[in-house]
């Protein structure tokens, strides 16, 4: 089966069934947290493996409890009703971990220190990008309209994605290498996947009823930069696997490659989506 055919199979079947399941608001999202966890462990998997073949890290088990501990807690604290300042301590929690990690048990290979930076500043990454950045999206249960808003974020990401790539194949032949880090990317796709998802979100707010009642300058600022943020997602996660001398961060997902490879745009995108939202619609 071809790459191309693979894409599409994915895009027609997988985006509608993720959909589906941000609109299951029983027990507060549940199966929504469910996904995300289990979304955190396999990104951690792939994450650790990565950083693995090029630095020192600390070990996979430890890495992965404290990353999946963050989505944990913040599901609990929608739940509960908790502040989110108890997702800060966790987070906070997490690196002081990590830390009292290299100070009770030192590198008994070569019996010295020598690779703690190492172990701190990979460790600590990981928890970061698999486990504090996707932890906005269970945040995000927590508004009133989740499930509109919710599915609106992953809509606009992933039609930022497809159509980047689809401008990319019609239009960008002659205008390629713009970034080294990404050198079949084109000009042609980063304007598609700029423009598309302002276009969806206008698109929204012309037709979804709670979005109707919102500004249009805000939906478009907030559809601009979660276009933005998800382009710079991809990217950073090109800079890793040539960094890891990877071609993709796994094989999960047919014509994509790893879970990475399809939600690193996600994972950038769903901070700024979410503190955008809260700062228009007063969630």
């Amino acid at each position: 089966m071809s790459t191309v055919l693979q894409r599409l199979l994915v895009f027609f079947i997988g985006i509608p069934l993720i959909i589906l399941i941000t609109t299951a608001e029983f027990c507060n999202h549940l199966i929504l947290h469910i996904a995300i966890i289990s979304v955190s462990i396999i990104a951690t998997m792939e994450l650790h493996k990565m950083v693995k073949s090029r630095s020192s890290v600390q070990s996979l088990p430890f890495v992965m409890f404290l990353t999946v501990l963050i989505p944990l807690i913040t599901y609990l604290t929608v739940i509960f009703g908790w502040s989110t300042h108890v997702i800060s301590l966790t987070f906070i929690a997490t690196f002081l971990l990590v830390m009292a990690k290299e100070i009770l048990g030192y590198d008994k290979e070569t019996a010295s220190f020598e690779k703690s930076i190492q172990r701190i500043s990979s460790s600590f990454f990981i928890i970061f990008y698999c486990g504090y950045l996707i932890s906005f999206i269970s945040r995000m249960t927590g508004w009133k309209h989740a499930s509109v808003l919710i599915s609106s974020f992953l809509m606009l990401v992933f039609f930022s994605d497809s159509i980047a790539w689809l401008f990319g194949m019609l239009f960008g032949k002659n205008n390629k290498n713009i970034f080294k880090a990404s050198p079949n990317k084109s000009i042609a796709g980063y304007i598609g996947g700029i423009f598309g998802p302002i276009l969806l979100g206008f698109l929204g707010w012309k037709f979804i009823p709670y979005l109707s009642e919102q500004s249009l300058p805000a939906i478009l600022t907030i559809a601009f930069f979660a276009a933005l943020t998800s382009i710079i997602g991809d990217l950073v996660e090109s800079v890793i696997k040539r960094a890891a001398n990877f071609k993709d961060s796994g094989h999960i997902i047919p014509g994509r490659g790893g879970l990475l490879d399809s939600i690193d745009s996600i994972l950038f995108s769903a901070p700024l989506f979410f503190l955008l939202t809260e700062l228009f619609f007063g969630q």
